[in-house]
């Protein structure tokens, strides 16, 4: 019995068309068959045939048509509450496509770390908002593990993530973007603060370093196993530096900071020195061979990404490098749309 009433319910459903619906739903707003007529520029027996029809569709009156202006039955006022919901779902899914056709709407999430956010992201979102003024832009920023993991979970679309530590997903593609030489900050007075060519091998970094070192990083994070070194990792293991004597800190300028203060040797990637007020300290490249910091662009392989975000990948791409940095990306045809 509940299945022939389902299955009848969804023949009076199918025998209602948007038409219909819509001369309906003027009738109601213009409190008269001849007044909604005119506004639908439709002829008005066109509009009381639409009504009929769903009156017919439903086994009930939808209009008391004695009264002046038209009323609405208990029936009719039942059913105007569910027309208007379901056309605004209507409106709001049209919307919603154009919006991802036209890229005039929309929203796009992009994951940044920090030196990124400061010295890359802002040029990309400004040259995006200009052409797509009407597309909401949210930046998540996190740390290279999270980077994966919100990728992975849809939090953001696309994201600007050093390579290293790998990507732990086979499903996250990949597009190198730039190249940033690892960096020794110095104190003014340092001894090796005035030679040319301070660093330029494993020997000279690690006489430089000794067991005073100040990093980017999260010690807790990257212990937990050793895929997760990052590409500072790679200068302090090459010069014999215990990770368990580096002091950390989350901001380059804090590690500038603490240079100054004479708390040791720092040792940060190019990017993030180049948006950093360096007065007071000295900066030296670390000239070992393989020691760099390289950059993508990452995406889910498996996962729709709107136009708005194909937009921004392009935006992504075209941009110039970063300061403290060199380019990586191939010279000629751009790389094709995801």
């Amino acid at each position: 019995m509940t299945g022939g009433s389902g299955a009848q319910t969804w023949w009076s459903a199918r025998n209602m068309t948007l038409d219909s619906l819509i001369s309906f739903l003027a009738v109601v707003e213009f409190e008269g068959f001849g007044r909604a007529a005119q506004a639908l520029h439709r002829s008005q027996s066109r509009v009381s045939t639409h009504v009929s029809e769903l009156e017919r569709a439903l086994g009930a009156p939808l209009f008391d048509r004695r009264t002046r202006p038209t009323a609405l039955t208990d029936t009719g006022e039942a059913f105007a509450e569910h027309v208007r919901a379901a056309l605004g779902h209507l409106e709001s899914g049209t919307e919603h496509v154009r919006a991802l056709i036209d890229v005039e709407q929309g929203e796009v999430r992009i994951g940044s770390y920090a030196s990124a956010s400061i010295g890359f992201v802002p040029g990309v979102l400004a040259e995006f908002t200009g052409r797509y003024p009407k597309v909401q832009v949210v930046l998540h920023e996190a740390g290279v593990r999270e980077l994966e993991e919100v990728l992975l979970e849809g939090e953001v679309g696309l994201a600007v993530r050093p390579v290293q530590p790998e990507r732990l997903h086979r499903d996250l593609a990949e597009e190198s973007l730039w190249r940033e030489e690892m960096q020794l900050v110095l104190p003014a007075d340092h001894p090796a603060a005035g030679e040319r060519d301070p660093a330029g091998d494993d020997d000279a970094v690690a006489r430089l370093l000794g067991d005073r070192v100040i990093s980017v990083g999260n010690p807790r994070r990257r212990s937990a196993m050793a895929a997760e070194s990052l590409d500072t990792d790679v200068v302090l293991e090459r010069a014999g530096v215990d990770r368990s004597r580096v002091l950390y800190t989350q901001h380059p300028q804090a590690v500038v900071a603490m240079v100054v203060a004479g708390l040791g040797v720092g040792v940060v990637n190019g990017l993030a020195l180049a948006t950093s007020d360096t007065g007071g300290v000295v900066v030296r490249p670390v000239l070992q061979r393989e020691v760099h910091r390289d950059v993508a662009l990452c995406w889910h392989r498996q996962r729709y990404h709107s136009a708005a975000e194909r937009r921004m990948m392009e935006i992504v791409r075209a941009a110039p490098a970063p300061p403290g940095t060199r380019s990586l990306r191939p010279m000629g045809p751009a790389a094709p749309a995801v």
